[in-house]
């Protein structure tokens, strides 16, 4: 046999042999690359190495060009119309059903549909009552959503040891569940539990053997159902099922699995969801071929109860990165709209479940955080899918690598950061309803406003009748008051 130096294959008079050489080459290069794919899929989301944030080239009003594009703010503006307000009527009758036309009317928006959250894992963490109390007044101030931990590893420390009603060994929290769900219920917040199933927060003592994980997935499955289902509406159910290491056992098929138990142990009017990070969410994207896409879709074409679709937003993926979302190259509006339109096939709500918005290191680091922080919110409210918005950090100090990203709405000692304001203005001001003196139109007294709860005054003869209503995107819009 003689070597053709112009070919990696020998010479053969067998050319069978010589295309099975071919093949085998093909096979360990697209071997080689399917690797390199998995193995991008699989890194680590929670050990980004953290970087000083450069600003050599960062360029914010290229940035702000984009934000301030007439098209986007004109589809920004008609989503938050359209999908987030509604219009009311309200009719006053006198005791005979006759209508009364002069009556002094005004409402208050008390509430909103719409879910504002952050997570509420830091109660009592402060070590300062002050600061305890000012960590309470800021959270219920701006938002009407707590995600709950419920993490396997910290709820149950050793097997059989449970931190729910009290604290009995420390793992990570002061505060036991049962006083976090307390707090909550008595401020009247919709509360998520995160999560049932993460291969993070599996307790550190469960077995390795599959068929004995399953068993106490099963018992964690009811004991949380019992405990929580009438207080605890929405259930992260399988947290970033898409970066499970290879050599962690889990439950055989385990989002399927999952979301199965859920839906056997919780009550129908629970919601239950999945939850991807930013990277399966909004980078690792391909429109319908979109890993985190396929697994939805396989959730719904076996049949499987999802109620909501949850996409994490953490913005830290190195320096790079985080000047690119200032300098208008990352995370762009476009982009943003791009993926909220494919996932809005399945028809099901989204949550943007974890956000987080890392600064620069200039002097302008908060301002532009503000801006840009305020612009995101805004794009994400209006899509028509999207009902929960979870900023995921109240506060730097417990933050993880809160000091490097400083990516929350407050700093060290609950300082309240620009960012913190624009939030709040958004929530409390631009998207608040109220109106004074209604006029009296084609049978009663109408007004557009936001969803949600509204307090409604009317004066007549001297006499002051406070009634609540609440105007729902599902429910009726015409309210009667009789007088």
């Amino acid at each position: 046999m003689k070597r053709n130096h112009d070919s990696i294959f020998y010479a053969d008079s067998n050319p069978n042999k010589t295309m099975r050489h071919a093949l085998k080459l093909k096979l360990a290069i697209l071997l080689i690359l399917f690797n390199c794919i998995n193995l991008y899929s699989q890194i680590d989301d929670h050990h980004i190495v953290v970087e000083a944030n450069r600003i050599d080239s960062v360029d914010f009003e290229k940035c702000l060009a984009l934000w301030n594009a007439p098209s986007l703010e004109q589809r920004i503006q008609s989503g938050i119309e359209q999908n987030r307000k509604g219009d009311a009527i309200i009719k006053v009758v006198d005791k005979q059903g006759s209508t009364v036309d002069d009556v002094e009317i005004s409402v208050e928006q008390l509430s909103h549909d719409f879910i504002f959250g952050s997570k509420f894992f830091y109660q009592n963490a402060f070590g300062e009552e002050s600061k305890d109390q000012r960590y309470e007044e800021l959270f219920k101030d701006i938002f009407n959503s707590a995600s709950i931990p419920i993490y396997w590893h910290i709820v149950e420390p050793e097997q059989g040891i449970f931190n729910y009603a009290e604290v009995k060994k420390y793992a990570g929290y002061k505060v036991p569940i049962d006083a976090m769900v307390k707090f909550c219920e008595d401020n009247e917040m919709v509360m998520k539990g995160h999560p049932i199933v993460w291969e993070r927060s599996q307790a550190r003592w469960a077995p390795e053997d599959k068929e004995a994980l399953e068993s106490l997935y099963r018992r964690r499955f009811e004991e949380l159902s019992n405990r929580y289902r009438e207080q605890i509406k929405y259930w992260d159910v399988v947290n970033e099922p898409l970066n499970r290491p290879i050599n962690k056992v889990l439950p055989e098929n385990c989002t399927v699995w999952s979301m199965k138990m859920a839906d056997r142990y919780f009550n129908p009017d629970n919601k239950l969801g999945v939850n991807a990070t930013t990277r399966n969410s909004w980078l690792n994207f391909y429109y319908e071929d979109s890993p985190y896409y396929l697994l939805i879709k396989n959730l719904v074409l076996q049949g499987i109860k999802i109620d909501y679709i949850g996409m994490q937003f953490h913005l830290w993926y190195g320096a790079d990165f985080i000047n690119g979302l200032y300098d208008g190259n990352k995370m762009t509006p476009e982009h943003l709209f791009r993926v909220l339109d494919q996932y809005a096939d399945f028809n099901l709500p989204i949550h943007i479940s974890e956000i987080t918005l890392p600064v620069l290191s200039n002097e302008k680091a908060e301002e532009w955080q503000a801006i840009l922080g305020a612009n995101y919110f805004r794009l994400l409210f209006s899509h028509p899918n999207v009902e929960c918005l979870t900023w995921w950090n109240l506060t730097d100090e417990f933050a993880r690598d809160g000091k490097n990203f400083k990516g929350a709405l407050t700093g060290d000692d609950l300082r309240l950061k620009p960012l913190y304001y624009s939030i709040r203005k958004l929530i409390k001001d631009e998207w608040h309803t109220s109106f004074s003196n209604i006029q009296f139109s084609q049978g009663g007294y109408g007004f557009r406003g936001f969803y949600g709860k509204y307090q409604v005054k009317l004066i007549i003869d001297g006499k002051t009748i406070v009634e609540t209503i609440h105007l729902s995107k599902t429910g009726k819009n015409e309210f009667k008051i009789t007088i």
